[in-house]
């Protein structure tokens, strides 16, 4: 399966450390924007202003650069603030997105299911389903993801599915797993 991403700049991947002392910084100019202006701005004044102190610390920045990713006939394209020392990452969304289109949109693949417990139908819970007794679940779970394989097994006992195709983004990790109850 070949996916394209394009970018008007490229992005860089950095070691924690680095990404934590630029994150401070960053964090530390939006608090102290947002205690100086208010909370009333226009987001694209806040950006500026953002955008206009990170340069002031020597860092290289691309706001609302553009990000497109193709695959056949789908592209989803993300307006994202960048900044080439930091790096950028895809949101889980766009990749549930995909996987929802392909195989023939939402109308098909979002399906209620029914949730049982031992005093019977407690309601309904819209999965992405793979076929009527698997689903699809894709996260980006950066601690503990067996407490998330094991909320998802808790799940499972409750439904008449039989698995959950499970994708999880974790920092520089793709995990792939088959939860079955």
């Amino acid at each position: 399966m070949l996916v394209m991403i394009q970018t008007a700049a490229p992005i860089h991947v950095c070691s924690q450390d680095k990404y934590h002392r630029i994150d401070r910084v960053v964090t530390g100019h939006a608090f102290a924007i947002h205690n100086e202006l208010g909370r009333f701005l226009d987001e694209r004044l806040y950006q500026r202003e953002l955008t206009a102190r990170c340069r002031n610390d020597g860092l290289a920045v691309h706001p609302e650069m553009e990000i497109a990713v193709t695959h056949r006939d789908f592209t989803k394209r993300y307006l994202v603030d960048l900044l080439d020392d930091w790096g950028a990452f895809l949101d889980p969304h766009l990749y549930r997105e995909a996987l929802t289109h392909f195989p023939g949109g939402a109308e098909k693949v979002i399906q209620p299911i029914d949730v049982t417990t031992a005093n019977g139908m407690i309601g309904k819970h819209e999965m992405h389903l793979l076929s009527p007794t698997s689903a699809f679940a894709l996260t980006a779970v950066t601690r503990r993801p067996s407490a998330m394989a094991e909320h998802q097994r808790r799940f499972l006992r409750h439904t008449s599915l039989a698995a959950i195709a499970w994708v999880n983004f974790n920092r520089h990790d793709i995990e792939l797993r088959t939860i079955t109850g």
